[in-house]
C-alpha cells in the first residue's frame, strides 16, 4: 500500500475497504492489467451478476486469482468464515484469467468451509463440490445455526 500510495488510518482488513481506484492501482502493479487506459467501468462489462456483487469485488477476485497464478500455486481450498459464497467467485476467476497464456498451471479451486466452534476455535471443512446433495446438507445446516427461525 505504500509503495502504491494508498494511505488508510487503520489497517486494511477487506478488499471492501479499497477505493475502484485504488483496486485499479492494485491489479496494475501486479501486472493484471497491462495499460493505464482502464477505469472500473471496463470490468463492469465483464461482470457477471449472478456471481459477483459488483464490479469492484469482481477486480478483486481477479487480483487474488491472478496472484495465485502467476505464483504457480496449483491447489486453493477456499474457507471462508461460516459461508459457500467466496469459492465459486475465484473459482469464476480462475476460470476467467486462465485465457491468458502467461500462467503456468492450472490451479484447481476445492470447496471448504470454517465454521465457529467457540471464540477462539474454529473446524476447517472439506466439501466434495461434486456432490451436490452433501452442499445442499451443508446449507441447510447453515440457515438452521446461523439463521434460525424467531419464535413466535
Amino acid at each position: 500500500m505504500e509503495l502504491l500510495g494508498i494511505k488508510r488510518e487503520k489497517e486494511i482488513k477487506s478488499w471492501r475497504e479499497f477505493t475502484s481506484s485504488e483496486l485499479l492501482k492494485i491489479a496494475k502493479h501486479y501486472d493484471l492489467i497491462l495499460n493505464d487506459e482502464y477505469e472500473i467501468s471496463d470490468f463492469k462489462k465483464l461482470l457477471e451478476v449472478d456471481t459477483y456483487t459488483n464490479a469492484d469485488e469482481f477486480l478483486s477476485f481477479l487480483i487474488l486469482g491472478h496472484c495465485i497464478l502467476k505464483q504457480g500455486i496449483e491447489l486453493v481450498l477456499v474457507c471462508d468464515h461460516n459461508t459457500l459464497l467466496g469459492h465459486a467467485k475465484l473459482q469464476k476467476a480462475i476460470r476467467i484469467l486462465r485465457e491468458r497464456p502467461d500462467y503456468e498451471v492450472r490451479t484447481r479451486v476445492e470447496l471448504g468451509i470454517e465454521i465457529s466452534c467457540s471464540d477462539k476455535n474454529h473446524v476447517v471443512g472439506i466439501l466434495n463440490q461434486g456432490n451436490q446433495s452433501q452442499i445442499s446438507a451443508m446449507r441447510k445446516w447453515m440457515r438452521k445455526i446461523y439463521h434460525p427461525p424467531t419464535e413466535q
